[in-house]
Parts: structure tokens; C-alpha cells; sequence
């Protein structure tokens, strides 16, 4: 096994929040099997699927309603 630190809440590198911004839609897939909250939030209570719609990655968008992000 290999332990990979989840950082959900530390806006400044929170790693749910980057794969989002940037449209890395494999690590946003990886991150939420591996028990990511969807609905994590960092500053502003601005969400991964906030991140998502903004920068318009449909697909992350997606996939994080499919695996329970609030709207």
C-alpha cells in the first residue's frame, strides 16, 4: 500500500480542489474513490464543483454530482 495524504480542507493546496481547477479529470476520478468528500470546502465555501463550472470542465462537473456534490 502506499499512503497518499488527501488534504480536503487546506484551500491552499487542497488537492480536490487543484485536480478540479485544472480539468485533471483522472486524479478528481482517483481522489473520490479514494474517499474524497465531494463536497469539501475551502475559502468562501467555494466547493470542487464550484471550481469545475467555473472554469467550464463539464465533465468533472459530472462526475462529481454522480458522486454526491451538493449544487
Amino acid at each position: 500500500e502506499v499512503a497518499i495524504p488527501l488534504n480536503q480542507f487546506n484551500y491552499k493546496g487542497s488537492d480536490i480542489f487543484d485536480a478540479s481547477i485544472n480539468g485533471d479529470f483522472p486524479l478528481v476520478f482517483m481522489l473520490l474513490t479514494l474517499g474524497v468528500d465531494p463536497n469539501a470546502y475551502g475559502r468562501n465555501e467555494a466547493t470542487a464543483l464550484h471550481w469545475a463550472a467555473f472554469k467550464g470542465h463539464a465533465d468533472i462537473c459530472t462526475l462529481l454530482l454522480q458522486k454526491g456534490a451538493k449544487v
